[in-house]
């Protein structure tokens, strides 16, 4: 008895100044982690390398550099489409929606900002910035605003030196994407993991938005990818898949991007497949797009970023805002 009386004392002194936080960190990264990056080929398919989590860098949302923003509370009880189509963000808890709830009201939103509405569009994947454009204006997709400083606001010096507009569209095979970006400095010298510490774009989706509503972790159907127009001096814009919980399913991201006089374009087909959901319309789902800043060339560093979400806060996912399929048009 006096050595189980020891042992246990030794426990709590050797643990009683472990923080709170790791139990945290251990529940949004599950070890081991699984980092997904485009490969430099052709074809842009990507790897998947199984590495110790301590060995990776924190990607964006899950710094202590975004600690200076204002947490966001709970969302409201939920509501539908039309209830919520330009309110913003409250307090409150919600209830979790009950399967029968989510089977009878597919169009469970988070009131963070209007609903984004991606337009059904004619099917091809991406060719060009120019071509997908051309595609979204037909199929009748509206922008949505990029101006909220959701990080780095002392830094933010305005719409003209980081704003931007969002035009989504969807077809049976990809998710679309055409981000036009303001931005007075183009600098993107970064790539791979970091590539948020140069000019990008960040795509943050919750595919189950009925089943985890309440969640403020990642889980397995929680997706968080940049985007990148690269240098804008040759063709070469990239992606990084970050995750931590889900699998993505089989596919590969199309992209383009232009340089223009007040900053870039970028277009972008994500598969379905990889974000292992079928489209229907109607149909929604957690959504936020963001785009980085970095003004210094010369560095890797995030300036200022600006989201669809004006409330967006790290990785909460009760922080995004909410994208619909849109029906198609008769």
């Amino acid at each position: 008895l006096v050595i189980l009386a020891i042992g246990a004392l030794s426990w709590m002194l050797v643990h009683r100044d472990t923080p709170s936080t790791v139990g945290q960190a251990v529940e949004a990264l599950p070890s081991p982690a699984v980092v997904r990056a485009a490969t430099p080929t052709a074809a842009n398919t990507f790897v998947a390398v199984a590495v110790p989590l301590a060995s990776i860098p924190p990607p964006p949302g899950r710094q202590p550099r975004d600690t200076n923003t204002v947490t966001p509370g709970p969302p409201p009880a939920i509501a539908t489409a039309a209830l919520l189509a330009n309110t913003t963000m409250a307090t409150g808890t919600p209830p979790r929606p009950s399967p029968g709830t989510a089977a009878a009201n597919p169009a469970v939103v988070r009131p963070n900002g209007p609903i984004i509405r991606a337009a059904p569009i004619a099917g091809g994947g991406v060719t060009s910035v120019d071509d997908l454009r051309q595609r979204l204006l037909a199929g009748g997709a509206q922008p949505a605003p990029l101006d909220t400083p959701v990080y780095g606001g002392s830094n933010w010096g305005g719409p003209q030196d980081l704003s931007g507009s969002l035009w989504t569209g969807w077809d049976a095979s990809y998710l679309y994407l055409l981000v036009k970006v303001t931005d007075d400095i183009f600098v993107q010298e970064s790539s791979g993991i970091l590539l948020y510490q140069g000019d990008s774009v960040e795509l943050q989706f919750d595919s189950d938005l009925a089943g985890d509503f309440t969640s403020r972790v990642y889980n397995d159907d929680d997706w968080q990818i940049g985007l990148s127009p690269g240098n804008l001096l040759s063709p070469s814009p990239s992606w990084q898949w970050w995750s931590y919980r889900g699998v993505p399913g089989p596919g590969a991201i199309q992209m383009a991007a232009v340089r223009d006089s007040d900053g870039y374009t970028l277009a972008a087909a994500v598969p379905w497949t990889m974000l292992r959901v079928e489209p229907q319309p109607g149909a929604t789902f957690g959504f936020a797009v963001n785009v980085n800043d970095n003004d210094t060339p010369g560095t890797l560093e995030q300036k200022s970023m600006v989201s669809t979400s004006p409330v967006r806060q790290l990785n909460d996912p009760t922080s995004w805002g909410t994208l619909q399929l849109a029906e198609p048009r008769r």
